[in-house]
């Protein structure tokens, strides 16, 4: 039975019309950020759409001289609510992907202490996933979970990791500030969130005036982690510790200062499995 022919006209107009939807499904995804509470966003059937006031910073197409790996900050508006928004891009370092740019926007009213953050993968210019997080314990199982801010990515053989700033300060000087490593592996055309180390917090309470530390570190095939409550003022001095509310966030240094008071204040370690929620993450015990 002779098959019917198509004609090149209607082949062109089935090209034109089926071209957009097979590069959608050929683009890389960016996957599992569900697990650290945000919220998977964009404009396609399975996801929420993305506020006006947004997605004129997160189209669906971006060109090479729209991308900045400088932080750009401006004023967005949302009906009567009027925003300072930070937007930076990051490349990621795939060995295969050059054109691969992960955009991140912070929204922020000068009376509120919790941000909104959004992160949108380019592939080859055109946008892919979208997330959204906002540390609201009310949308996060009722953790104090800090802003999210992204310092700097670099590329590991299996994906790439990104180290994240984390804060939240409130009233009478109560903080707290983290640095976080959030992992990635990347499956085929998919780059999923696969765990987080906590390398260092600290946090000042309401009922103390000292200033507790948490590192996590890489211990061969498990994750040593330590806890300390209060620790002496000497220490952080000797340890060139830097208020975070008199100074501007360095990653450097205060994970220079965490291994320092490691290494004044000794610890009885415990540990955890990599695959091991952490507090941050859904399905978290307490140990």
């Amino acid at each position: 039975m002779r098959r019917p022919r198509v004609s090149f006209a209607r082949y062109l107009v089935l090209s034109v019309f089926l071209a957009p939807t097979l590069f959608a499904q050929d683009r890389i995804r960016l996957a599992g950020l569900d697990r650290i509470y945000f919220k998977h966003t964009g404009d396609q059937a399975d996801r929420l759409p993305l506020p006006p006031y947004v997605e004129t910073s997160l189209p669906a197409e971006i060109k090479g001289v729209d991308v900045s790996s400088r932080k750009v900050s401006g004023k967005v508006k949302d009906r009567e609510l009027e925003y300072d928004a930070e937007i930076q891009d990051f490349h990621l370092p795939l060995h295969d992907s050059n054109d691969l740019w992960l955009r991140q926007i912070v929204l922020n009213r000068q009376s509120a202490r919790i941000t909104s953050s959004w992160w949108a993968l380019y592939d080859r210019g055109h946008r892919s996933d979208v997330w959204f997080f906002r540390a609201d314990p009310d949308e996060n199982e009722h953790k104090m979970l800090p802003n999210y801010e992204i310092v700097d990515i670099s590329a590991h053989d299996d994906g790439f990791d990104l180290r994240i700033y984390g804060s939240m300060f409130r009233p009478q000087g109560v903080y707290a500030v983290n640095g976080k490593t959030f992992h990635f592996t990347r499956h085929d055309r998919v780059l999923d969130f696969s765990g987080v180390l906590n390398n260092f917090g600290f946090f000042r309470s309401y009922d103390t005036t000292k200033v507790s530390m948490t590192m996590e570190r890489n211990a061969g095939n498990r994750i040593e982690l330590l806890d300390y409550a209060n620790v002496p003022e000497q220490t952080l001095r000797g340890c060139n510790f830097q208020d975070p509310t008199d100074s501007d966030f360095d990653w450097n240094k205060m994970e220079g200062t965490a291994t320092c008071v490691t290494q004044k204040e000794k610890k009885k370690s415990s540990y955890r499995d990599p695959h091991q929620p952490s507090f941050i993450e859904r399905n978290w015990k307490e140990r």
